[in-house]
């Protein structure tokens, strides 16, 4: 008994020890050595028949010789690393029984992480139960009450966008929340008059089939186990799609520091340096995993999660050089939702710039945009899947209905409230002077130009909170009331004004940071959040999926302290937000009584939204600013600090 004990233990600090090496029975030490930074020092492993025959007390203290002479012995004869902090999976012996630990932090923050969501979820429950503390604030996104609806048409058969007019998504997020219904068919009592009933596989809605009764469902005999596993199946699903996006970030991290050679090799990721790992699982964890905004944003039921997935699915293996897969999982994207087609200039670039190398001059770099054979995988893998997933859900779920929800109606809306946008506030003064233009309309033909003048002016300081117009208004009541009059011709100037500030960033942004297109995608998404004229707490998802794939190219400069510039930044980005929902909490659930507190509570909600935009401003200054110094700066190790005298040249004109 007590020799099967000492054996297991043997065997289990045989592993643990053997784990402080990257691959099997390989470690790679973090000192300096003649190939780089990195070196790979091979442990000889004895017989197993022959350790089979000693006795625990001999075989604990071999294992002790070896872990001490391999923190101090380099062999000379074990295979040279290729310079840049990775080993080759082909040229290194393979031992099934010593694990790897090259995931051991990341899985240890991806376990942490996903308890801390659960403890949100909950947390959500409860809080939706009880709305601490005046009974009316939930926790629960409302967004998520329509994936819900729209999932019970879907398993019910009916058509989703009839019964839920506001689900104005891709049919695939309803499919992903049907299951936790779904699952449940069994004990739902169905109710279908003389036409057989629809199944959750049959077509919800066919465009030829226009006679379709829809199937009534209800949830009697269903437990309060099952009926809450149902309303939070969605939820679940987006948690795990979150941790799932913290796995494909910290890959992408390891493949872009990789050199050219092995990112377009056929194997699989190389295992990086013991330092390069942790910079990775410490970049996931801050900016993603233990991100109060990314944690609540999954947890309250927003489907964002689910296409950051696809977003970092198709930069990894555009990265590897997968690119009718990435064309795949780019055409997915554009399907669930329009924005990432901004990415288009800087992939097209950065294909430019993989296929082909300009000599330097302007000819030259005129004849790499020529699209090449890159170009036209990656175009066909996006025409396939975009053309595929479009083109069911035109005949399965209602035709131009299902166009008009999907796609068509983004393009037009506009949202006064629950928008960091600055852009909200025009937008509820132009509606506003449209309604009364409408109410008045009966009226001022029937009066003079003067009369009618004064009336538009009233209304426009009653929703400004203007004064009354005096003798030496004139010249500004004119200009106010003529844009009244124009109210329709400035709403659609505001909004061309407001489109073509993203299409001027963004080929510009494009230009300028594809080389770097882990960077590249996280400006440009960060630029068209911040000037959209609609901004939500779930379109910052739409960038922190990549930020820390970007932080990981960027670097403060040696004037400056980490810690005291991290915590700057999170201020600069954090405090208007929180002014904002001050403020908007204030308007919503705490409305003053007074009219004139209540326009004020106005102008602070949008001096908040203009705050917010002046500080994103100056975070994407300084994190394009800081790129350039990083990487102008790079050597073959990505960790290496620059010395003092490279510092000094860059700054020397």
């Amino acid at each position: 008994m007590i020799d099967l004990v000492f054996s297991k233990l043997s065997s289990y600090l045989c592993k643990r020890f053997s784990g402080m090496s990257l691959i099997a029975n390989n470690t790679i030490t973090d000192g300096p050595t003649s190939n780089g930074d990195f070196d790979v020092i091979n442990v000889d492993h004895e017989d197993p028949k022959e350790a089979d025959d000693l006795s625990p007390s001999v075989r604990l203290r071999s294992i002790e010789g070896r872990v001490s002479s391999r923190s101090t012995t380099v062999k000379e004869s074990s295979r040279p690393s290729s310079g840049d902090g990775f080993t080759s999976r082909q040229q290194l012996p393979h031992d099934s029984t010593l694990p790897s630990t090259r995931y051991l932090n990341l899985r240890v923050s991806l376990s942490v992480a996903f308890l801390f969501r659960i403890a949100l979820l909950l947390f959500s429950v409860w809080q939706d139960t009880t709305r601490w503390p005046d009974g009316q604030l939930r926790f629960t996104d409302v967004d998520y009450d329509v994936f819900t609806d729209a999932a019970r048409a879907l398993v019910s058969g009916e058509d989703i966008y009839n019964a839920r007019p506001t689900y104005r998504y891709s049919p695939l997020i309803a499919a992903l929340v049907a299951p936790g219904h779904w699952l449940f068919r069994n004990r739902l009592i169905r109710q279908s008059p003389s036409v057989n009933p629809k199944t959750f596989f049959d077509p919800p809605l066919n465009v030829l089939d226009t006679q379709r009764t829809p199937m009534h469902t209800s949830t009697h005999g269903l437990t309060s186990i099952e009926d809450a596993l149902s309303r939070i199946w969605g939820k679940l699903v987006f948690i795990i799609a979150d941790l799932i996006c913290a796995w494909l970030q910290y890959n992408i991290i390891i493949i872009e520091a990789m050199p050219e050679t092995i990112r377009e090799s056929s194997e699989g990721i190389p295992f990086p340096s013991a330092k390069l790992s942790q910079l990775a699982v410490l970049l996931v964890s801050f900016a993603w995993l233990f991100n109060p905004v990314t944690a609540v944003v999954s947890v309250r039921g927003n489907a964002e999660a689910v296409l950051g997935v696809c977003v970092l699915a198709c930069l990894a293996l555009i990265l590897r050089r997968r690119l009718f897969l990435a064309g795949l999982f780019f055409g997915l994207c554009i399907h669930l939702k329009l924005y990432p087609v901004i990415y288009a200039p800087a992939i097209y670039l950065w294909l430019s710039q993989w296929s082909c190398k300009p000599s330097g001059s302007i000819y030259s770099r005129l004849c790499c945009l020529i699209p090449s054979r890159a170009h036209f995988a990656f175009a066909l893998g996006t025409l396939l899947s975009l053309g595929l997933f479009t083109t069911m859900g035109y005949l399965y779920f209602g035709g131009m209905v299902f166009l008009h929800q999907a796609y068509l109606y983004h393009f037009t809306r506009i949202d006064m409230k629950h928008n960091f946008a600055p852009h909200f506030y025009p937008f509820y003064l132009l509606s506003g002077l449209q309604w009364k233009m409408l109410d008045m309309k009966t009226v001022t033909g029937l009066l003079n130009y003067g009369t009618t003048r004064d009336l538009l002016f009233r209304q426009l300081s009653a929703l400004m909170g203007m004064h009354e117009p005096t003798v030496q208004d004139n010249l500004t009541t004119w200009i106010i009331t003529q844009c009244a009059l124009n109210a329709d011709v400035v709403e659609r100037v505001f909004n061309i004004i407001s489109t073509l500030q993203s299409l001027v960033l963004i080929p510009g942004l494009s230009f300028k940071l594809c080389g770097q297109l882990g960077l590249c995608w996280f400006a440009v998404t960060y630029a068209f959040v911040t000037f959209n004229k609609v901004c939500t707490s779930q379109y910052f998802l739409w960038s922190l999926v990549l930020l820390p794939i970007a932080l990981a190219q960027v670097k403060v400069p040696s004037n400056r302290l980490v810690i005291p510039t991290v915590v700057e930044m999170l201020l600069m980005w954090l405090a208007p937000q929180a002014l904002w929902l001050a403020s908007a909490y204030t308007l919503e659930m705490r409305t003053p009584s007074s009219q004139l507190m209540a326009r004020w509570v106005w102008i602070l909600v949008w001096c908040s939204s203009l705050v917010f935009l002046l500080f994103n401003i100056i975070l994407l200054r300084r994190l394009i600013k800081w790129r350039k110094l990083s990487a102008n700066l790079t050597t073959a190790d990505p960790l290496k600090e620059p010395d003092s005298h490279e510092v000094a040249d860059k700054k020397t004109p």
